[in-house]
């Protein structure tokens, strides 16, 4: 949904020595990826605001798909792909009762927020991404923690509450893959494993959108953030197959 096969093509040639670049201290593959990934999105949330601004034919026989095989061949076969993801999105909004309005509002933050996330991942963030995926490609059980967080391991600092569900990050949504045991109610955490958390919100506090959030910035949310001292929020989740959706108030634990 972001880059082109122009992208894919250049970020290719320098596929045989990353692990080279890495061992040296080279940097700048992934600084050159984040640059253009950094441009690439805020084309696309041009383009979302575009698609959001248009008057969509719902009696035409279009299908959004929920992977392309492939990167788009250039700049107009993406704009026809934010305007069927834009119109699909507005879709599902209708289905679940969000007015038009509410709906085109909520997107519009949406994507607002994905290219200031973007523009803003910082050197740490890019260190981490990069190190964990292309120690991946030799190791699944390897992980470089970013200085940050292994400085509060060092301090020894227990966060207070957390979910106490597991997430992990699939196509841009956070899916619910696992539980912890000391949960007051395992039951309805074993349903809801393979839903999508969409967003979290504080009982009398604002929603905070999930779809594409960075990870770190959900975990932050979370243990030291807006929500950290909250004993209670509200979940909303979907049903990757169904699609239904539905809120449920969540009691947090302290033993995750």
């Amino acid at each position: 949904m972001y880059f082109l096969q122009a992208d894919e093509a250049e970020f290719r040639r320098t596929e045989g020595r990353l692990g080279d670049l890495a061992r040296a201290g080279d940097f700048g593959f992934p600084q050159s990826v984040r640059e253009r990934y950094a441009r690439r999105v805020g084309e696309a949330a041009s383009c979302a605001a575009q698609s959001l601004s248009l008057h969509h034919d719902y009696s035409v026989d279009e299908e959004f798909p929920i992977r392309f095989a492939t990167y788009a061949a250039d700049a107009r076969e993406l704009r026809g792909r934010w305007r069927l993801r834009i119109k699909f999105e507005l879709l599902l909004e209708k289905t679940h009762g969000v007015s038009l309005r509410d709906a085109e509002t909520q997107l519009r933050s949406r994507y607002a927020r994905i290219a200031r996330q973007a523009r803003g991942m910082n050197d740490e963030r890019l260190c981490e991404l990069f190190l964990n995926s292309l120690a991946a490609c030799y190791d699944p059980h390897t992980l470089y923690l970013r200085p940050s967080l292994a400085a509060s391991y060092r301090t020894g600092v227990i966060r207070p509450y957390t979910l106490g569900l597991g997430c992990r990050e699939s196509r841009g949504e956070f899916v619910i893959v696992s539980m912890h045991p000391s949960l007051s109610d395992p039951a309805a955490a074993r349903e809801l494993i393979g839903w999508h958390l969409l967003a979290i919100r504080g009982m009398d506090g604002p929603t905070y959108d999930l779809v594409e959030a960075d990870a770190l910035d959900f975990s932050n949310l979370i243990r030291d953030g807006a929500l950290a001292g909250d004993t209670e929020v509200i979940l909303e989740l979907m049903n990757p197959v169904t699609l239904e959706r539905k809120s449920m108030t969540w009691v947090r634990c302290t033993a995750f």
